[in-house]
């Protein structure tokens, strides 16, 4: 939601083809509908997700992937009239959920076909900063209140998946992170059919100490939500 109320969505389908992909926005009194912005045939597979930054008030970032030459971090100031590209196109840069700090724009990489690492791009100069290598994708997350964040590990299917079980992760940058739990992969198969094991989050104002976590295809989160606490937050 921007500063003046409107809700902006994008479009996710698997397009093969790479065909026209849209970003929609929804005014503030819900009453109507129109395109934000249009990527042509062949620029990105699909929009990830579109983020209001905390720390520049008129700014909204995009995630979009998926493959060679198709994943980039976007910025617009101007409600998509004007877009800032950020990237080379490729697997580090592969991002669904964006995490926000006043220096630094972080993600944890969605990538089933690379190592996946923890990232940060430095504001002012885009320069990308990889960090500890992580065993699954990263797809969902959330803030805290008091600024913490947290993510959630997707085990899907390709090289770049190392575990078979989903981690729950707490970090205070948004970039070093710890393992606070984890939730093992169930033993139905085929992922395609049964799911990919992932956990999300509701947004909202949640604490480390009273947080909703919801997945699917993990033992014992399965269809369920569950209230949660993550009893010692990491120092870094």
């Amino acid at each position: 939601e921007d500063a003046e109320g409107w809700t902006y969505f994008g479009e996710y389908f698997r397009n093969p083809e790479r065909g026209v992909v849209r970003i929609w926005r929804v005014n503030a009194e819900l009453t109507s509908c129109e395109v934000a912005h249009e990527f042509k045939p062949g620029e990105i597979r699909h929009v990830h997700g579109v983020f209001r930054d905390p720390h520049d008030e008129q700014a909204l970032w995009v995630s979009v992937g998926d493959l060679k030459d198709e994943c980039y971090l976007i910025r617009t100031r101007d409600r998509f009239q004007t877009l800032e590209w950020f990237g080379e196109g490729t697997q580090k840069w592969r991002a669904v959920k964006l995490f926000f700090t006043p220096k630094h724009v972080t993600w944890i990489t969605d990538s089933n076909l690379e190592q996946n690492y923890a990232c940060r791009m430095d504001r002012q100069t885009g320069e990308l900063e990889l960090g500890q290598k992580i065993d699954c994708s990263g797809w969902y997350g959330f803030q805290t209140a008091a600024g913490e964040f947290v993510a959630g590990t997707t085990v899907e299917v390709g090289p770049g998946i190392l575990a078979n079980q989903s981690s729950l992760l707490v970090s205070r940058d948004g970039f070093h992170w710890e393992v606070a739990g984890t939730f093992q992969k169930d033993i139905y198969r085929p992922m395609r059919v049964f799911k990919y094991g992932v956990m999300n989050f509701p947004s909202g104002r949640m604490s480390l100490d009273d947080f909703y976590m919801s997945g699917e295809g993990l033992s014992g989160l399965d269809g369920r939500v569950i209230r949660a606490t993550i009893r010692k937050a990491v120092d870094h």
